[in-house]
């Protein structure tokens, strides 16, 4: 994901999100990105939020649905060309984003060698920008 968040378990288990909570987290769908995505996502809630914490979940199925229904043209061109996510990563993770998730640690390394060693392997192109970050769609 783009948040910030901290591995619990090595590869395993991780927090969810460490961005301050007045920071919205976009509406979205988990690990979309990702050319191997788990079978499985798990949320657990250690210690409940006094105030909000909440976290809508919807079946990807019921917004398929939805979307099909509501926007079928639209759908149709979806489906008959993709979707292509661009997405740019800082160099340094920002805690104060919940999209603030460095390249770094997105990609578990610390050079760009091998960060496009990362990204080459799942068949995903990027583009270093100036300042450091780097985009990748």
């Amino acid at each position: 994901g783009a948040a910030p968040r901290t591995e619990l378990v090595k590869g395993l288990v991780f927090t969810s999100n460490e961005s301050p909570p007045d920071q919205p987290i976009p509406f979205h769908h988990e690990l979309a990105q990702s050319p191997t995505p788990p079978a499985y996502i798990l949320f657990c809630c250690d210690i409940e939020s006094k105030e909000g914490g909440a976290t809508p979940i919807i079946h990807s199925a019921e917004v398929a649905t939805f979307f099909e229904s509501r926007f079928p043209e639209f759908a149709k061109r979806v489906e008959k060309f993709g979707v292509r996510y661009i997405r740019v990563t800082p160099k340094i993770t920002d805690p104060t984003s919940a999209q603030g998730r460095s390249w770094k640690e997105t990609y578990n390394v610390t050079t760009r060698a091998e960060a496009e060693a990362a990204m080459r392997k799942q068949g995903t192109t990027w583009e270093w920008l100036p300042n450091g970050d780097c985009k990748t769609v």
